[in-house]
Protein backbone atom coordinates (compact mmCIF):
# COMPACT_ATOMS: atom_id res chain seq x y z
CA UNK A 1 0.00 0.00 0.00
CA UNK A 2 1.43 3.46 -0.98
CA UNK A 3 1.51 6.03 1.41
CA UNK A 4 0.23 9.46 -0.02
CA UNK A 5 -0.26 12.67 1.51
CA UNK A 6 -3.77 12.05 2.43
CA UNK A 7 -2.66 9.22 4.45
CA UNK A 8 0.22 11.26 6.01
CA UNK A 9 -1.95 14.29 7.42
CA UNK A 10 -4.48 11.03 9.03
CA UNK A 11 -1.15 9.70 10.84
CA UNK A 12 -0.24 12.84 11.79
CA UNK A 13 -3.74 14.02 13.38
CA UNK A 14 -3.99 10.82 15.12
CA UNK A 15 -0.46 10.85 16.51
CA UNK A 16 -1.10 14.59 17.60
CA UNK A 17 -4.51 13.29 19.27
CA UNK A 18 -2.60 10.79 21.11
CA UNK A 19 1.19 12.23 21.60
CA UNK A 20 0.56 15.58 21.19
CA UNK A 21 1.85 18.06 18.55
CA UNK A 22 5.52 18.60 19.44
CA UNK A 23 5.80 14.72 19.57
CA UNK A 24 3.97 14.10 16.48
CA UNK A 25 5.79 16.26 14.44
CA UNK A 26 8.66 15.26 15.60
CA UNK A 27 8.03 11.78 14.80
CA UNK A 28 6.29 12.86 11.20
CA UNK A 29 10.24 14.54 10.46
CA UNK A 30 11.62 10.79 10.66
CA UNK A 31 9.13 9.64 7.76
CA UNK A 32 10.06 10.10 4.01
CA UNK A 33 8.15 12.99 3.27
CA UNK A 34 6.74 11.68 -0.47
CA UNK A 35 6.96 7.54 0.66
CA UNK A 36 9.21 5.16 -0.16
CA UNK A 37 9.92 5.92 -3.92
CA UNK A 38 12.67 8.13 -2.59
CA UNK A 39 15.01 5.72 -0.46
CA UNK A 40 17.53 4.63 -2.55
CA UNK A 41 17.35 0.33 -2.94
CA UNK A 42 20.09 -1.96 -2.70
CA UNK A 43 20.22 -1.74 -7.02
CA UNK A 44 19.91 1.11 -7.33
CA UNK A 45 23.38 1.77 -4.95
CA UNK A 46 24.66 -0.88 -7.35
CA UNK A 47 23.90 0.81 -10.44
CA UNK A 48 25.43 4.11 -9.19
CA UNK A 49 28.79 2.32 -8.06
CA UNK A 50 29.36 0.44 -11.07
CA UNK A 51 28.85 4.22 -13.15
CA UNK A 52 31.44 5.19 -10.70
CA UNK A 53 33.71 2.23 -11.65
CA UNK A 54 33.45 2.87 -15.52
CA UNK A 55 34.28 6.41 -14.99
CA UNK A 56 36.95 5.74 -12.91
CA UNK A 57 38.44 3.52 -15.46
CA UNK A 58 37.69 6.02 -18.21
CA UNK A 59 39.75 8.32 -15.84
CA UNK A 60 42.68 6.14 -15.29
CA UNK A 61 43.31 5.54 -19.17
CA UNK A 62 43.36 8.97 -19.91
CA UNK A 63 45.84 9.63 -16.74
CA UNK A 64 47.76 6.59 -18.37
CA UNK A 65 47.79 8.41 -21.70
CA UNK A 66 48.54 11.64 -20.57
CA UNK A 67 51.28 10.49 -18.60
CA UNK A 68 52.93 8.14 -21.35
CA UNK A 69 52.69 11.66 -23.44
CA UNK A 70 53.99 13.53 -21.21
CA UNK A 71 56.99 10.63 -20.00
CA UNK A 72 57.97 10.40 -24.45
CA UNK A 73 58.28 14.48 -24.83
CA UNK A 74 60.47 14.29 -21.40
CA UNK A 75 62.71 11.79 -22.20
CA UNK A 76 63.36 13.00 -25.80
CA UNK A 77 64.34 16.25 -24.39
CA UNK A 78 66.30 14.73 -21.75
CA UNK A 79 68.14 13.03 -25.01
CA UNK A 80 68.40 15.82 -26.73
CA UNK A 81 70.37 17.82 -23.55
CA UNK A 82 72.46 15.02 -23.36
CA UNK A 83 73.60 15.25 -26.58
CA UNK A 84 74.04 18.74 -26.18
CA UNK A 85 75.90 18.67 -23.74
CA UNK A 86 78.15 15.59 -25.13
CA UNK A 87 78.86 17.42 -28.15
CA UNK A 88 79.74 20.87 -26.01
CA UNK A 89 82.08 18.59 -23.89
CA UNK A 90 83.79 16.61 -27.13
CA UNK A 91 84.22 20.32 -28.83
CA UNK A 92 86.10 21.85 -25.36
CA UNK A 93 88.15 18.59 -25.23
CA UNK A 94 89.30 19.47 -28.68
CA UNK A 95 89.82 23.43 -28.24
CA UNK A 96 91.99 22.29 -24.91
Amino acid sequence: MAVDERRRQQMYRKLEEILGPDEAVTLMEYLPSAGWDDVARKSDLERVLGEMGRLEDRLTAKLESKLNSQTKALVGLMTGQVVAVAGLAFAAARLA
